[in-house]
């Protein structure tokens, strides 16, 4: 079976921003794609320019609701944790 376009995930997440859990959605398919560092390097390479495009069409240039300070602050911690648990295993 043939593996999905990491360009091609990243313009169907960009075209669900809007979407209350897309910061999660983007978050775990960059964790899939984490193992494997072309795929990883295409992945975020266009998952960003599908976040300018969305900036630029936004009404006030912001990043989508998900995205925001505290959601980011989460994620950190989350992957924080994350990373401490696999390195005591």
């Amino acid at each position: 079976m043939d593996k999905i376009n990491p360009k091609t995930v990243a313009k169907y997440i960009g075209n669900h921003l809007d979407t209350p859990n897309a910061l999660d959605k983007l978050t775990q398919v960059l964790m899939r794609y984490n193992q494997h560092k072309s795929l990883s390097d295409d992945f975020v390479s266009q998952m960003l320019k599908e976040l300018n495009i969305y900036k630029a069409k936004s009404a006030m240039g912001v990043l989508p609701q998900s995205f925001s300070e505290k959601s980011a602050k989460n994620l950190y911690l989350s992957l924080i944790k994350a990373k401490d648990l696999s390195q005591s295993s």
